[in-house]
């Protein structure tokens, strides 16, 4: 298989993935003059909605860069792709719920959300041990294990910053 449609499926998966995080935004309801308190009341979604929308575009950097070194596709190479979208795509559930849980502020519901949105990522070894001791730390520390979640957001653009720049050393003329 030619890299094009290899390449056009998967930005369009990542493109409608994107473009479903932010429908968890509604309008709110409010009295005329509480606009601002309505709003307010969304600072959970927001925030999820922000650490997944980072997430998905880094995998999508990663995604973009890494394949368009491959000249040929072949059906394994398909097969491991798919199994990567289908983890990415996963993200806007558990995405929901962490922001569901963070307005009610309920200890067990947001330790369940931490959990569901933590494990659903297909990473290497290094970004699974830091999301296993998220998982963890969530039986002690919301906060411990939300920090956890934010360093490996971060963890993962800088990770792609390093890839990155070996890509362009090892490929100078092929990496965009």
């Amino acid at each position: 298989m030619e890299t094009d449609r290899f390449n056009a499926f998967s930005d369009g998966v990542f493109a409608i993935l994107i473009t479903i995080l932010v429908l968890e935004f509604h309008i709110p309801v409010f009295k005329t003059g509480h606009l601002l308190a309505a709003l307010d009341t969304q600072g959970p979604t927001f925030v999820s909605y922000l650490f997944s929308y980072l997430y998905v575009g880094t995998l999508w950097l990663f995604h973009h860069d890494y394949f368009s070194l491959l000249t040929r596709i072949d059906r394994n190479v398909n097969m491991l792709n798919l199994l990567m979208l289908f983890s990415i795509t996963l993200i806007d559930y558990p995405m929901s719920l962490l922001g569901a849980t963070l307005t009610t502020g309920n200890r067990a519901d947001l330790q369940t959300a931490f959990v569901m949105y933590d494990s659903i990522k297909l990473d290497p070894v290094k970004s699974i041990l830091i999301y296993g001791v998220a998982i963890l730390s969530s039986f002690w520390s919301i906060s411990l294990s939300a920090a956890l979640l934010i360093l490996e957001i971060v963890f993962h653009f800088f990770a792609y910053l390093r890839m990155g720049r070996s890509l362009d050393r090892l490929h100078p003329t092929t990496h965009h």
